[in-house]
């Protein structure tokens, strides 16, 4: 079996393009998040949802919620709402104190791109040159606002009054930009 190439993508990356759609805000190898809903598609630029995430949106009414993982390569898209009711999920953690590898995001300190790792033996050391211990990193958790529940990334409340209800999953594309917009010629993009 053959090691996988993880410069596989940057290179893929600089290839032609047979199809392009001159005009778009979006270059045809940007890489989005393309979500349908009742017919109407949404892409998600990638970088906005690494920076934002968790994003909250809305597609023909219904409510939309987008997060990154801690590795800021997975994803998952949920419906936001909790027993019938609209509601908003923030990445839990405290935002003027954070040390953990994920990095502030937005102005609400929301944010799911890792930190590049360090190599062994490069990480922080104290002044007699030993190394520091690192602290594990905070675990990735949403917290709603209507209930103050926590949840994981599977999309259930793992502690709170919802504990045990698992959100609804959408299904979600990760693809190059040229490639969600030949296949859904009427897409949006997503602007905030």
């Amino acid at each position: 079996m053959k090691k996988y190439d993880s410069n596989w993508e940057p290179e893929v990356a600089k290839l032609p393009v047979v199809i392009s759609f001159p005009g778009s805000e979006l270059k045809s190898r940007d890489v989005v998040v393309g979500v349908e809903v009742n017919g109407v598609s949404r892409a998600y630029p990638w970088e906005k949802l690494v920076k934002q995430s968790p994003v909250m949106d809305r597609i023909t009414g219904k409510p939309i919620l987008i997060a990154v993982a801690a590795d800021g390569k997975s994803f998952r898209a949920f419906v936001s709402r909790i027993d019938d009711k609209d509601t908003e999920f923030f990445l839990k953690g405290d935002s003027d104190n954070d040390t953990s590898e994920t990095p502030k995001g937005d102005a609400a300190g929301v944010s799911a791109r890792p930190a590049p790792q360090e190599a062994a033996g490069s990480g922080p050391h104290s002044e007699t040159g030993k190394p520091v211990a690192a602290s594990a990193p905070k675990p990735w958790i949403l917290l709603d606002a209507t209930t103050a529940s926590e949840w994981n990334f599977r999309g259930c409340a793992i502690s709170g009054p919802a504990q045990g209800k698992c959100l609804e999953r959408l299904p979600a594309l990760k693809d190059y930009w040229f490639n969600w917009r030949n296949y859904h010629p009427e897409t949006t993009i997503y602007k905030r």
